[in-house]
């Protein structure tokens, strides 16, 4: 027997993963085709990009099969927080998904993956970035519900991932590409408090991305003089870990996820096509002992920034907190990449005269930085006085049509580029770029069938024979040669021949043609074998939640923000305080109330004294550290939205939980629980986390400047309203609060037979106010309205 050995590499399953989105089936075609190694999507529901085509069931179906042939795994967003009206759908879209084939779900919402993997315990489930998981604890407790994968929070540093990754026998996935949130994902409530779409509902509006001025007092500090308005000082820069790959793969990352299921197929292609030759040209490095010569061209990033960024890149928060170079103050949209300065602008035919710093053609889009943005695809285009197809770097030409108000002097930026996007479009074409590489054995006997047995390098195999038998040859017999070229004919498959083995016994005569039939029909039940890898349908179902009877009293507890405010408190019945601010001074002071100290959703990552028989914990990575505690309470940072989360939490030794206050009220009514229930009726509401510091980079331009210690500051929006920045001096991480206070003691009266604490928020109200707001929760009874908000209660999300 000959073989023959036609092409390279077999596979590459050790190597780092590389996840591209798809947020339609063009998207997923270019991430496929492109080098993902896995590909990420949503269904129709119960994804976090409510707004992006997303899949239908058959859609699924469909990628799932395409996917598989060409070694992509396939993996499923179910990465919203859901009520206990739908829980049952969504788990039975789930067990759907499974008998399809998908390879794994992404959740955030703790309830829907135990209960996941009590209905299908071979599941494969991810933690979701929405989880805040920034700590081994954290990574241990998601690997003690069944998450094989954690997804990082996005705020961590290199040193702090490899040190997680060190830490744990669980899968570690980091994003590497593409949008940042300001907030710590899955602990913002910014979009929906002020524009009733939640981010964990999946329908983020992205209101961080709106103008704001930082504001001491009334006085404004970061308004942009040159333009007279608001700058975009809470709008990231796209994160962009190209450069980063080497240290990514030693330090044991199991996944690279690129960010963007809201973005263009061209974007998708370019963006993972990218990533893919320099993972590879990593690994080639590192196996070779020279990582020191990894390097990324420059035309390679500037094909990155063509089709997407916001004023450059940043590694994020890889190395360190970036301040000022972490956001694009003003533009939050798509840059594109820097074309010229305009010389001169002609209105009267809209025709802009600029001297390009790079290359430009028509059908190219364009943008001048002016109010407005004045831009247009280029459909005119004169240089020297006569009209041309393109122009280069140095050229000085004229571009049309752009109208608008345009200045000489002002920059101009290539948005869109006509040929690169259309090089990307190719990819989506259907003509199988990406190919897996498979092998056959011939065997020609005389007087025999032609046997022919293909197999990949996963372990699939299958055996085609022809009804043609070899006869004697009077000229020209077959040669082992012959075989290896017909067979090797796979351009119209997702295969390409890695290897050939020949056995020819006799002077054997055998058609091209039958050689060809037999090719085809091998290709095709490899095919069938690789794509269906569908699965026997689950049958078990949700069980239903067996809660004791109940008496409920309504208390209330009182959450501070600061410990000065503990004046006037005689009504309440728990007083929450900062961990650090509290004492057992502090205790004694209130013999007859619970003082419990708590813990935010991202805290200090390191081990915590708690000097308390009670905690507030706000995630569940700092279970390990109150385990020695009697009365553990779970914040609202936690996501319960249904009883069946609850009921988890109970397993972990939670006593208490904050409900979300992303519920209505007949949510909230819905929830069984034998666990104590808190809901919150006053205060201003946390909105979000930030690991980014406005008042460190926009005043100061660095950390830990002290700033806050002295003044309050506010983020102020272009309506005019104001919202407080409570900050943490240690860490320089700020918690934004919202501008408007809640307000709804008369729901304490619906609720009182379902609820065990009412919760106030209490941050600038005098001791007076403070006695006042408890009095009317305690008789469920508002007296004023005006400037005041009721939150969810009417209208949930």
């Amino acid at each position: 027997m000959t073989m023959f050995r036609m092409c390279g590499q077999t596979g590459m399953k050790n190597k780092i993963e590389l996840l591209a989105p798809a947020g339609g089936y063009e998207q997923f075609i270019a991430a496929v085709e492109s080098g993902a190694d896995a590909v990420y999507l949503g269904g129709a529901s119960f994804n976090a990009r409510h707004s992006a085509a997303n899949f239908s069931d058959e859609d699924i179906k469909k990628v799932v099969e395409y996917a598989h042939v060409r070694n992509v795994k396939i993996h499923l967003t179910l990465n919203t927080l859901v009520h206990d009206d739908e829980l049952p759908a969504v788990l039975e879209f789930a067990k759907k998904m499974y008998s399809y084939g998908v390879d794994a779900f992404i959740i955030q919402d703790l309830g829907v993956a135990h209960e996941l993997k009590k209905m299908i315990p071979e599941a494969e489930i991810h933690f979701s970035t929405q989880g805040t998981i920034y700590q081994t604890s954290g990574v241990e407790f998601g690997k003690s519900l069944g998450f094989k994968r954690v997804v990082l929070s996005r705020e961590l540093s290199l040193d702090e991932i490899e040190e997680i990754c060190r830490s744990t026998d669980t899968e570690i996935e980091v994003f590497v590409h593409g949008a940042l949130c300001i907030c710590y994902s899955g602990q913002c409530r910014l979009s929906s408090l002020i524009g009733e779409r939640s981010g964990n509902r999946g329908k983020c509006a992205q209101p961080c991305r709106l103008p704001y001025a930082l504001c001491e007092g009334e006085r404004e500090l970061t308004k942009d003089s040159t333009r007279d308005c608001l700058s975009y000082i809470m709008s990231p820069k796209d994160m962009c870990g190209i450069h980063d790959l080497v240290r990514l793969i030693k330090i044991g990352v199991r996944s690279l996820k690129i960010e963007g299921r809201l973005k263009s197929p061209e974007y998708v292609a370019c963006v993972t096509s990218i990533y893919r030759k320099y993972i590879d040209l990593a690994y080639d490095l590192i196996e070779k002992g020279k990582e020191a010569r990894y390097h990324v061209a420059e035309e390679d990033v500037e094909k990155l920034k063509q089709v997407f960024n916001r004023g450059g890149f940043s590694n994020g928060y890889y190395e360190k907190k970036l301040g000022k170079d972490l956001i694009c103050r003003t533009r939050p949209k798509h840059w594109g990449t820097y074309l010229g300065k305009v010389v001169a602008y002609q209105p009267q035919r809209a025709l802009v005269t600029v001297k390009l710093a790079q290359d430009i053609a028509e059908g190219d889009g364009i943008e001048v930085v002016h109010e407005g943005l004045p831009g247009n695809i280029v459909t005119y285009l004169e240089k020297d006085g006569k009209q041309v197809k393109s122009a280069c770097a140095g050229d000085v030409v004229k571009l049309g049509d752009i109208r608008g108000t345009i200045k000489a002097g002002e920059e101009v930026y290539k948005i869109s580029d006509k040929k690169l996007n259309a090089e990307l479009k190719k990819v989506t074409d259907g003509k199988f770029y990406k190919k897996v590489p498979i092998g056959v054995e011939v065997k020609v006997e005389l007087t025999q069938p032609i046997s022919a047995e293909f197999y990949d390098f996963d372990g699939h195999r299958v055996v085609t024979r022809s009804e043609f038998v070899a006869i004697e040859a009077v000229n020209k017999a077959i040669r082992e040669e012959d075989i290896a070229k017909a067979f090797g004919k796979l351009g119209d498959t997702p295969f390409s021949l890695s290897e050939c083995k020949v056995e020819i016994n006799g002077n054997c005569l055998v058609p091209v043609s039958v050689l060809n039939q037999l090719r085809r029909e091998g290709c095709e039940e490899l095919y069938q074998k690789r794509a269906f890898s569908v699965k026997e349908l689950p049958s078990a179902n949700l069980q239903k939640l067996s809660i004791a009877e109940k008496k409920r009293e309504g208390k209330i507890s009182v959450y501070l923000y600061r410990a000065s405010d503990l004046e006037g408190l005689e009504l309440a019945d728990r007083i929450y305080l900062p961990l650090k601010e509290y004492s057992e001074e502090i205790r004694l002071r209130f013999p007859e109330k619970e003082v419990v100290p708590y813990l935010t959703a991202v805290s200090l990552r390191k081990q915590i004294k708690i000097d308390s028989d009670s905690v507030l914990i706000g995630n569940p990575g700092q279970l390990e550290l109150v385990r020695d505690c009697k009365n553990i309470y779970a914040d609202m940072s936690f996501n319960v939205f249904h009883s069946y989360t609850a009921e988890l939490l109970k397993e972990y030794g939670i006593k208490g939980v904050n409900l979300s206050f992303e519920l209505n009220l007949e949510e909230m009514k819905k929830i069984e629980t034998d666990l104590e229930k808190e809901v919150t009726v006053y205060g201003r509401l946390p909105l979000m986390i930030s690991e980014h510091c406005p008042i460190g980079s926009e005043i100061a331009g660095k950390f830990h400047c002290g700033l806050c210690q002295k003044k309050d500051y506010t983020l102020k929006d272009r309506t005019g309203e104001k919202f407080p920045i409570l900050t943490d001096p240690e860490v320089c991480r700020i918690q934004l609060l919202n501008s408007k206070i809640l307000f709804a003691p008369e729901v304490c009266g619906y609720l009182k037979e379902e609820v065990d604490y009412f919760r106030v928020y209490f941050f600038e109200e005098t001791k007076e106010e403070r006695e006042k707001i408890l009095r009317q929760v305690k008789v469920g009874k508002k007296t004023e309205t005006f400037g005041y908000t009721s939150g969810h209660f009417y209208r949930g999300v």
